[in-house]
């Protein structure tokens, strides 16, 4: 997985949340497990707290509404590609 292997767009709120919706540049391998770790890592470190959703064909995180703005901060710092 490189750098910019994922990317996230910014959706719209849904009640007091802010969405992402995920891009992923990659099939998944034995060496793409880890993903939702270093995500959840990122924002853990920032104090944000998120909640994941899978679906068969997109996968979303949810942060609160007033922690989006440090979440992006927080995902670009890192490596991840937020498109607003």
């Amino acid at each position: 997985m490189t750098d910019d292997s994922i990317k996230a767009k910014a959706k719209a709120s849904l009640d007091h949340r802010k969405i992402f919706e995920l891009e992923w540049e990659f099939e998944f391998t034995e060496d793409n497990i880890g993903i939702t770790a270093k995500l959840s890592n990122i924002l853990a470190d920032a104090w944000i707290s998120l909640c994941f959703v899978w679906t068969y064909a997109t996968d979303y995180v949810m942060v609160q509404y007033n922690d989006f703005g440090k979440a992006c901060a927080a995902f670009e710092k890192h490596w991840l590609t937020i498109q607003h």
